[in-house]
């Protein structure tokens, strides 16, 4: 699907940057009741006209809630396991068995949660089901460098680079997690974004994750 910017550039717009954009990514998930094709581009009122003629109704798509731990093992950990989101979804991933890291906390709900839909970035879940994550590490170019936009974990969206893995239980309340991220460019996914000096656009992080104190 396009979104055209209307920059005269005959480039789709995008979130991050203008000029920073892929020609097409996202496809249509949804119903397409009626196609029209017009020779002209049609007015406001038209295109209202025409929109007043079709009653809007509640498709038939199931609701698509955030992945779900099936079970909760019931004591302070991290697992490693595979959460389905969709089937439509789940099946464009050609993963492992068990290619994401669940930390449960004992009895208690709230789960911390890295899974691939998310680039593994590290996400608080509540005990309804509110997911919350925050971003990693961001960098562009400067000036006239400034080609793709923003370079981010966010935009290595087959994960073929992004990576986690529960490293060890340091103690029965204490563990690690370590997480590896790359930082990935907008128009160009192959490959992670050279920084200044020529280092790879890497970011390596440990989380130390304790069991909370009664």
């Amino acid at each position: 699907m396009h979104h055209w910017n209307g920059s005269g550039t005959g480039r789709p717009s995008d979130t991050i940057r203008t000029w920073g954009t892929v020609p097409a990514y996202y496809g249509l998930d949804g119903i397409l009741d009626d196609i029209l094709v017009f020779d002209k581009a049609l007015t406001a009122e038209k295109v209202s006209e025409h929109f007043s003629n079709y009653p809007a109704t509640v498709p038939e798509i199931p609701p698509r809630p955030l992945p779900k731990l099936d079970q909760n093992p019931g004591r302070f950990g991290a697992f490693y396991t595979k959460l389905n989101y969709y089937p439509g979804w789940d099946d464009l991933w050609p993963v492992e068995q068990d290619p994401d890291v669940v930390v449960c906390f004992g009895d208690n709900p709230v789960k911390f949660i890295f899974w691939r839909g998310i680039r593994y970035g590290p996400c608080w879940v509540s005990e309804n089901e509110n997911w919350m994550a925050d971003q990693s590490l961001e960098t562009w170019g400067i000036g006239a460098d400034d080609i793709e936009g923003c370079f981010e974990h966010m935009q290595d969206r087959h994960c073929r680079f992004s990576h986690v893995r529960s490293l060890r239980t340091l103690t029965p309340g204490r563990l690690s997690i370590g997480v590896m991220p790359p930082s990935a460019p907008t128009i160009t996914p192959g490959s992670p974004i050279p920084r200044r000096g020529g280092n790879a656009g890497w970011m390596s992080t440990t989380m130390f994750i304790r069991m909370p104190l009664r």
